[in-house]
């Protein structure tokens, strides 16, 4: 399935501001894949032989109704090359699928198409009585009798539908099955988008927070190298800011001399407060340095969502 696209009219600092939290991505990315996995194993119970079967009787059905030509190509002609592709993945996209026959998805019409004909055609035999017949084209036109070859061609008509009318609870059969699948599969499509446009916004949000970070962290330090006590605050901060068990950052050992990190560095703009501070161990001190936050988690390959959302659990400004 298609992956949602995002816009790209939006500036960069719109994209900063999108209304997504990014803490949910990991959710996100696990209902996905639990969706995927449940929809797997709900189609597996339907028979390909049956759907392909329910689908060969409307289609055929749909050619003697809208006499198609069997040479000529139409909506209805791709049945044999979507039939022969089909398998549970293409049957799961079906409600998004546009290469398959439109009768896949509104079949009802067929069997509407069948009464109506059915009854006009009757209507029209029904006259017959009354305004007589006659084997003269000119006389029918000028006279309300019918011309013989119309009331042939009536009477033929009655019994190709009377035929076909006889088929009907069969095609309503199919019909039917062809419409749970299609219902699931556009339940199912739905739901997917919903969570891939989020998904889609969240990585729009984060590549643009980390191009900012990339290209302005420079241009914010000179800001904050004006306050030559920013480092100094830090000893008066250590006792405000709390320590947890484990390291924020690789979830080991916080150890017996953890160090306090500024988590946006000094140096790309950090400010030397409680909410951009954090207890870590010495090796991830020692590694991050002056890096970006996000430099940081990619480089050691730590799980960025999952640490964004531990750290905006103790408070932090991230």
């Amino acid at each position: 399935m298609a992956r949602y696209r995002t816009t790209s009219r939006r500036t960069e600092e719109q994209k900063i501001k999108l209304k997504v939290d990014l803490r949910r991505i990991p959710e996100w990315k696990a209902e996905l894949k639990s969706m995927q996995e449940s929809i797997h194993n709900r189609f597996r119970l339907f028979s390909l032989p049956e759907i392909l079967s329910a689908a060969t009787l409307i289609h055929q059905h749909s050619h003697i109704v809208y006499e198609y030509s069997s040479s000529g190509y139409s909506a209805f002609g791709r049945f044999n090359e979507w039939k022969n592709a089909l398998t549970v993945d293409k049957l799961i996209g079906l409600s998004s699928d546009y290469s398959a026959p439109d009768f896949l998805r509104y079949g009802a019409a067929i069997v509407e198409k069948i009464r109506s004909v059915l009854k006009e055609t009757e209507d029209c035999l029904s006259e017959i009585p009354a305004r007589g017949v006659t084997n003269s084209s000119l006389i029918s036109l000028f006279t309300s009798k019918i011309e013989v070859r119309t009331v042939h061609m009536w009477q033929e008509q009655r019994a190709k539908y009377l035929a076909l009318s006889r088929e009907i609870p069969k095609i309503e059969s199919a019909i039917r099955l062809l419409g749970n699948v299609y219902f699931q599969s556009r339940e199912y499509v739905t739901s997917v988008r919903e969570i891939e446009a989020q998904l889609a916004l969240a990585e729009e949000k984060r590549a643009a927070i980390e191009r900012f970070e990339a290209k302005h962290g420079k241009a914010l330090a000179k800001g904050s190298a004006a306050d030559n006590k920013t480092r100094k605050r830090v000893t008066n901060l250590k006792v405000v800011v709390k320590k947890t068990k484990d390291c924020p950052y690789c979830c080991g050992e916080l150890g017996v001399e953890p160090h306090l990190d500024h988590i946006y560095p000094v140096t790309k703009g950090g400010l030397s407060i409680v909410e951009n501070l954090i207890w870590c161990c010495s090796t991830c001190n020692g590694l991050k340095s002056d890096k970006g936050l996000m430099q940081f988690l990619k480089e050691q390959g730590f799980p960025i969502e999952q640490t964004m959302t531990r750290l905006h659990s103790l408070g932090k400004h991230v």
